[in-house]
């Protein structure tokens, strides 16, 4: 009965105008953040919290900002991509870090070894998670399990990413991101 303001793909996650978020879905890794990592056929409240302003999903991690600019990350945790310094999972939604000035957040991924990315009030963009094929934009391979600057520019506006599969079946992903000048930039597998 709560307007929604917003979806986002993944397990489907949804935000209502209130702030509360909600999730249905596969729920592996317990990225619906419900407590568990039982699959849900309805629409299941993600955390306690109602004060989320933005969320996004890859296909086994979930993350969201809310109203303080805290960034919050749950769900399948492989080569890190929560931002959480580990490799554990959460099942409900866990701080990422102390900062409080997140604006922006993307996920992405085609399986487990998903990647993450979040951009703060200074323009900043951070990457950490599965960087097979250079998506965290490092200059590298190496995978990261906590967020990392990505590059000295301090204007990005927007950030997407994408998956598929490259080579041999390897598991491929690539980023776009456009700054406040509207110039596109893209990085990773090609």
């Amino acid at each position: 009965e709560t307007p929604i303001h917003q979806i986002y793909l993944g397990d489907q996650l949804k935000w209502a105008d209130a702030g509360e978020l909600y999730g249905t879905g596969r729920n592996d890794g317990g990225d619906l953040g419900v407590g568990d990592t039982t699959q849900r056929t309805v629409f299941t409240q993600s955390g306690l919290s109602n004060n989320w302003v933005k969320a996004a999903c890859g296909p086994y991690h979930s993350l969201a900002i809310n109203s303080l600019g805290e960034l919050y990350a749950w769900g399948c945790n492989s080569a890190g991509l929560l931002g959480l310094g580990d490799t554990t999972d959460r099942n409900v939604p866990t701080k990422v870090g102390t900062a409080t000035d997140w604006i922006k957040v993307a996920g992405g991924g085609g399986t487990s070894y998903g990647h993450s990315f979040a951009i703060n009030l200074s323009g900043e963009l951070y990457a950490w998670g599965y960087n097979y094929s250079s998506q965290l934009g490092l200059g590298d391979t190496t995978y990261r399990n906590v967020p990392t600057r990505v590059g000295e520019a301090s204007d990005w506006d927007t950030i997407a990413t994408g998956w598929g599969t490259g080579f041999a079946g390897a598991i491929s992903a690539h980023t776009l991101a456009i700054n406040s000048s509207g110039e596109l930039y893209a990085w990773g597998y090609n």
